[in-house]
């Protein structure tokens, strides 16, 4: 991909947005209208920053700045969890349920067959997507970085399945929907860059 790192920007790209709940006396319409006029923002200066650099990512995955207290560099990451399209390839989509019970061995093959320079995500990739996450205050119960917890996202076994993943970007994760995070192991998703 011929990425480099981002450094010295002063803004972050939203990994997952949160509806927060808090007591601040601001309705749940304003602090919506906010954080989409936020995602908006994060949106127009991420397209700047991969038209000035080149960067691409492939249909159904999403740009991530690098950081460099991480060791990561810009990469494109699976929007949604990996679904197995039926004949044995990997694809992010909101429909369908994510691929589970395949080996690491199987995994790294077919993650490397996903795209151009496509691999399972790495540990100091992964941790990238997460301190983006904590970064977000929209992604904070509170509604500031710290204040509250961070919703994980269909945890709780109710429904005893997995839901259906929203093709809305301006929905994220809600306390209606999520549970608070939890130290978990994620899905990794294919990650390339």
């Amino acid at each position: 991909m011929g990425a480099t790192s981002a450094g010295g920007r002063s803004t972050r790209s939203p990994i997952c947005i949160t509806e927060w709940v808090s007591a601040t006396g601001i309705t749940n319409q304003a602090k919506t209208a906010t954080m989409q006029s936020d995602l908006a923002q994060w949106k127009r200066a991420a397209d700047v920053h991969k038209t000035r650099n080149s960067i691409e990512c492939p249909v159904g995955y999403v740009f991530v700045y690098g950081n460099s207290t991480l060791g990561t560099s810009e990469f494109c990451v699976m929007k949604y969890e990996a679904k197995n399209d039926g004949s044995g390839n990997a694809v992010s989509t909101a429909a369908g349920t994510p691929w589970v019970s395949i080996s690491q061995t199987n995994a790294i093959a077919v993650a490397a067959a996903a795209c151009s320079g496509c691999h399972l995500l790495t540990e100091a990739e992964w941790m990238t997507l997460a301190a983006d996450v904590l970064s977000v205050k929209h992604n904070w119960s509170g509604g500031a970085v710290g204040s509250g917890h961070i919703y994980q996202g269909h945890v709780n076994n109710n429904p005893a399945s997995s839901l259906a993943a929203s093709t809305n970007d301006s929905q994220g994760c809600s306390a209606s929907r999520a549970a608070p995070a939890r130290h978990q192991a994620p899905t990794a998703p294919a990650s390339c860059g």
